[in-house]
């Protein structure tokens, strides 16, 4: 199925996907999905992406702007769909969301849209 995101959905969504612990069968839907969350130069250019380093040339951290990135569409098989949507669910009953966190709430409802 088909849904729009964001850079910060498709980072958030990205650091789940990384994060993926489970059967082989759904680990083969993710890394078929997973090229579609990355980054190519080409959206850092559009998002106005800024890395900020330090003295050692270390990035510290990183800025970008989600209304100048626009949205992406990606095609995403059921078992990619199910897996972040089961993953921020369980994120959100353990109370393991911060605010740094805040594009899950987009992330969850576009994904929600789409699983039913």
């Amino acid at each position: 199925m088909k849904v729009k995101l964001n850079i910060s959905e498709r980072i958030f969504a990205l650091g789940i996907l990384n994060g993926f612990k489970g059967k082989l069968e759904t680990m083969g839907s993710i890394l078929e999905d997973i090229k579609g969350f990355s980054l190519t130069p080409e959206d850092k250019k559009k998002c106005l992406w800024v890395e900020n380093k330090d003295a050692n040339d270390v990035i510290q951290s990183v800025g970008w702007n989600d209304i100048k990135g626009g949205e992406k569409e990606l095609e995403l098989q059921t078992e990619t769909l199910d897996y972040l949507l089961e993953t921020i669910e369980d994120r959100n009953k353990k109370g393991d969301l911060t605010l740094q966190d805040k594009a899950v709430i987009s992330l969850k409802e576009k994904l929600t849209a789409k699983s039913k």
